[in-house]
């Protein structure tokens, strides 16, 4: 049995610190992708961002030099996700096709690195694991500026034309779709020069049509904004 991508080293040891809290080895990891804000998909986050510079404080996080991904309708806020006169967000209940009914209102989400202690000996900012708890549902949206090691078996996809994604699922050797893990579908995105990472978790029954569902799967991709990051 395949799967037909792998993460990278720093967000497998994200990874490692979601699922168990264990500490992650430190690597280290030099070269980096220019993480693309002059993509005009951002250019709205971007003026937003140079508008508000001077605004805040400094703040004693991860200052990320690339665009972190969220969902506009769950970050409670966030004055950077949206315009100051931007409509009140809908329920994913209300927008999404196929979203099921058993995942809950506000999902609980967990952002790796928190703090400067948990880089991984990584640049800080260059990459991040973001976690949203559904109940019967989860989305791990992962984007990472490294560059991968050409020397590592299922690298990380190269970048596409922005805005192009692609949808994979775990494969038999056989070549058909493993029932057991069909509820896991991971859509890789190409923005800005970098790919994206999005697995979305279909916990239960009443959650598997959707992970199915490759128009929805789409919609839920277009639901994606920009929520932080320090444009360069």
């Amino acid at each position: 049995m395949a799967q037909s991508s792998s993460a990278s080293i720093p967000r497998l040891a994200a990874a490692l610190w979601l699922l168990t809290g264990l500490a992650a080895p430190a690597f280290s990891q030099e070269t980096l992708q220019a993480p693309g804000w002059d993509d005009p998909v951002f250019s709205d986050y971007v003026a937003r961002h140079g508008a508000r510079i001077g605004e805040a404080a400094d703040s004693p996080g991860v200052d990320f030099t690339l665009p972190v991904l969220g969902l506009l309708s769950v970050e409670t806020g966030n004055a950077a996700a949206a315009p100051d006169d931007a409509a009140p967000q809908l329920p994913l209940s209300m927008t999404m096709p196929g979203w099921p009914e058993c995942a809950a209102a506000e999902p609980e989400i967990v952002t790796i690195p928190e703090t400067m202690d948990q880089l991984a000996g990584a640049p800080e900012g260059s990459w991040y694991v973001r976690s949203f708890d559904f109940g019967c549902l989860g989305l791990i949206l992962e984007g990472d500026r490294t560059v991968p090691d050409a020397r590592v078996t299922n690298a990380a996809p190269m970048p596409e034309e922005s805005g192009t994604l692609r949808i994979s699922r775990f494969i038999e050797d056989g070549g058909a779709i493993d029932p057991a893990l069909a509820g896991q579908p991971t859509i890789a995105l190409s923005l800005g020069g970098l790919v994206y990472s999005l697995t979305v978790e279909c916990r239960s029954e009443e959650a598997w049509p959707f992970c199915a569902d490759d128009d929805a799967l789409r919609s839920l991709v277009r639901e994606l904004v920009v929520v932080d990051g320090s444009p360069g």
